[in-house]
């Protein structure tokens, strides 16, 4: 019994000693994993810090290449050698083009080199005419400047030899001379072309300006055409020359816009021209005829004080709020056939020189004609006014027809009116 029980004794000593060698086995396989795994870590962290540090480093050289090509190409622009300035603007296109975060500086430098002082074609000297290296280094000069125009809009506007389009720009060329400028489909942030010249022809077709547009003080001596642009923000085209025929059919103002003072020395066409918001003439002069035919009024139309020179056509144009042309001078024929003016209508103290309809029309709201002068015919014929018109000290110096409108001078505010010609209101004269 005894050795039994030593016997058994040392089987469970025995069996004691193996659990606690597989326990330190266990432990020492535990340690080498964790051990191994740290390793692993630390090597993960170290290439991970190696990769960012290369990748710096070569974000760094980057920086400084596209840095160093930049400045060297800013640089080159202000030299004496029309060609060197020539390659400088195409350097500056590839900065841009292969690096889309530096595009807007790109375009301010570009900007600004067509904002410099320049003169074409070439000023002529106190005798009457230009040196000839004047003339050459103007022809250089404009050379250079076309390039950095073509340059600019190239990339405005989505096309096939340019299918990476630089989108959401601001351009700003404020007083810069723009020779011969095609801005045709190109889309812009804003656009700012406040006193700058545009030297021959100038066209903006179909073009963009997702924000502010300006063209205050701008000066066109060329044709100009604006037909189908997208003004999205507020637009100022305030102060303006267009000295040659203007083409704004099917552009569309969606914030607002202002032509107050303007000139438009030639024909100018707004046909299916759409403003929404309040849409300003104030004081503007047109020279030539001008046509608003379906244009669309969706907010306020102001044409206080604008002269028209020639013969103005609202053929067919909409009007959804207030239309007002108090003090308005019309000295050609003017053409309201047919229109409906849903809210205010106001023509108080304007001057009609020549024949005027409003054939068809309807008047909504109100309708004011308080001291208005229509010194030829004025044509009211089927008119509706669903309204009190007032013609107070209105001033009929031509014969005047209401012929088929519901219009009653007994019931109409007309006090101090006076009627030198023949007043038709039924089908003979009064």
């Amino acid at each position: 019994m005894r050795i039994d029980a030593i016997k058994t004794g040392l089987a469970v000593g025995a069996g004691a000693t193996g659990i606690v060698a597989l326990i330190l086995a266990y432990r020492r396989q535990r340690l080498g994993e964790r051990a191994q795994a740290h390793a692993e870590k630390v090597a993960a962290d170290e290439k991970d810090h190696q990769e960012r540090v290369a990748s710096d480093a070569t974000h760094d050289a980057t920086e400084r290449r596209i840095t160093e090509l930049y400045t060297k190409a800013v640089e080159l622009l202000g030299s004496e050698k029309a060609t060197v300035r020539l390659g400088a603007v195409y350097a500056l296109e590839r900065v841009a083009q292969a690096n889309p975060e530096h595009r807007q500086t790109v375009v301010n430098v570009v900007c600004s080199y067509l904002r410099m002082p320049f003169s074409w074609p070439p000023v002529a000297q106190e005798d009457g005419e230009a040196s000839s290296i004047e003339v050459s280094r103007a022809r250089e000069e404009f050379q250079v400047r076309q390039a950095a125009q073509r340059v600019l809009v190239a990339h405005l506007r989505p096309n096939k030899s340019y299918p990476d389009v630089w989108e959401s720009l601001e351009i700003d060329l404020a007083g810069a001379i723009l020779v011969d400028f095609d801005f045709d489909r190109c889309c812009v942030s804003t656009a700012t072309f406040s006193q700058a010249i545009f030297v021959g022809g100038a066209s903006f077709e179909d073009a963009v300006s997702d924000g502010e547009a300006n063209f205050r003080l701008a000066r066109f001596p060329g044709d100009v055409s604006f037909s189908g642009m997208v003004f999205n923000g507020p637009t100022s085209i305030e102060d303006v020359a267009f000295l040659a025929d203007v083409d704004l059919t099917r552009t569309t103002w969606k914030s607002g816009a202002r032509f107050d003072r303007t000139v438009f020395a030639k024909p100018t066409m707004f046909g299916e021209a759409t403003f929404h918001g309040f849409t300003s003439f104030s004081d503007v002069t047109f020279q030539g005829n001008v046509s608003f035919a379906d244009a669309s009024f969706d907010g306020t139309a102001w044409f206080q004080g604008a002269l028209f020179e020639d013969l103005a056509w609202f053929g067919k144009a909409t009007f959804s709020d207030d239309a007002r042309f108090a003090q308005a001078e019309f000295r050609g024929v003017a053409w309201f056939a047919g229109l409906q003016f849903p809210r205010m209508a106001e023509f108080s103290e304007a001057t009609f020189r020549r024949a005027v309809t409003y054939a068809g029309a309807r008047f909504v709201e109100a309708a004011r004609f308080d001291s208005t002068r229509f010194i030829q015919d004025a044509i009211f014929s089927d008119v509706d006014f669903d309204g009190r018109p007032s013609f107070r000290d209105t001033s009929f110096e031509g014969d005047t027809s209401f012929v088929g409108s519901s219009f009653d001078l007994d019931g109409a505010d007309a006090e101090g009116s006076t009627f030198k010609g023949e007043l038709w209101i039924k089908d003979s004269p009064e």
